[in-house]
This record gives structure tokens, sequence and C-alpha cells, in this order.
């Protein structure tokens, strides 16, 4: 019996924000997930907690020329990183019957302003950064330090996560796992493992 739910961050609670923060900025469409992909240690080190977001868009603004300031782009990324309704709602529909956690290998500072913005202490019973303990999805540690933390078996546990690596990862520690594409199939997948979806009234 699934007593745990699990989720991924980004691009699963968190809307794929990248092509709307370049058009914000007016920097061409497709320059920041390109950084990302090219500059994949970057990333990381701001993942483990190692480099701040500072250094992190310096060195962005470094490698494409953008013409924008750190504070531009902070100033940005803030407005255009916000939780997805559609996977609120069902977040927001298990909560009656499920621990919920996220685990995710995210930004300190981006992940403080979602927190605050939106409440998200308020909804989740825990929450497992990378940058806390460097940790990251796949490594086995990433799914034990959950399990450990809720004392409970890996096979009570399902995480949703749209990275097949990390959803292999869980598999391999013994979790359930959907492999996310989007909210109305994740609704179908949770009611195929009979989890409950109570009906949350506004």
């Amino acid at each position: 019996m699934i007593k745990v739910i699990i989720f991924d961050f980004q691009d699963v609670l968190v809307n794929d924000w990248r092509d709307v923060f370049d058009s914000n900025l007016h920097i061409k469409p497709g320059v920041v997930a390109k950084f990302f992909d090219d500059h994949n240690d970057l990333r990381k080190e701001m993942q483990y907690g190692r480099l701040s977001e500072d250094e992190f868009w310096k060195q962005f603004i470094r490698f494409t020329d953008a013409d924008v300031t750190v504070d531009q782009l902070k100033d940005a990324v803030r407005k255009t990183l916000q939780p997805s309704p559609e996977v609120m709602g069902i977040v927001k529909s298990l909560k009656p019957s499920y621990k919920l956690a996220i685990l995710s290998n995210f930004t300190r500072e981006w992940m403080h302003h979602l927190v605050k913005e939106y409440k998200l202490d308020e909804i989740f019973d825990d929450m497992f950064w990378s940058f806390d303990n460097e940790i990251k999805k796949p490594l086995p540690e990433a799914y034990t330090q959950v399990t450990e933390k809720f004392n409970v078996r890996p096979e009570e546990c399902l995480l949703i996560d749209d990275k097949e690596r990390n959803t292999k990862g869980a598999e391999n520690a013994g979790m359930k796992t959907i492999l996310y594409t989007n909210p109305e199939k994740l609704k179908k997948e949770l009611s195929e493992m009979q989890i409950k979806l109570w009906t949350i009234c506004a």
C-alpha cells in the first residue's frame, strides 16, 4: 500500500519556464535552454549548492553576450517560475490520504522563492533538495533518505518524475514510479494504481 507520494519539482510541479523567460527578457528563444544544456556542469554546481545564483547568471552573460544584468535575470526567473495549477490541484487532492514530499535536484535561491511565494511548506510534509546534502537523483541515497525520514518501506513510496533515469533509480531502490508527461495522464495513471484522489472544494 502506498503511504508516501514523492514529486519531482522542475517540469513536474513547476512548469518549463525557459522559453517564457527568454521572451520576457527579449532574448532569442532557446538561448537559456541551450546554455543549461551546454553548461550542465555549472547547473550541477548550483544544484549542489556550490555555486551561487549570482555567479551562475554572471557566467550566463559571459557565455551568451546577452544584453542583460544579473538583477534583471534574477527578477525574470522569479516572475516566470511558478507551479503548474493542474499538478498542484492533483497534489491537494492527494493530501488527505497520503504523506507528500518533494525530491528534487534544484537551486537553493529559486526554491526559497517558490516555497515562500506559494506556501509549499504548508502543502508538503517534507522536502528533500540536492543542495542540502549534495545527494542528487538517481543516487540510491536520494531515495533512502525519504524512506528513512518517513519510516516506511520503499514499496510504500511512489515517485512521480519526468526523467526516466530518476524513475529507474527509484525502481532500483524498490519504489513504485510514474514517468510524468502531463497532468491528465498523471491522473489516469494514479487512478489505475488505485491511488485515492479527493475532490477539493474551493
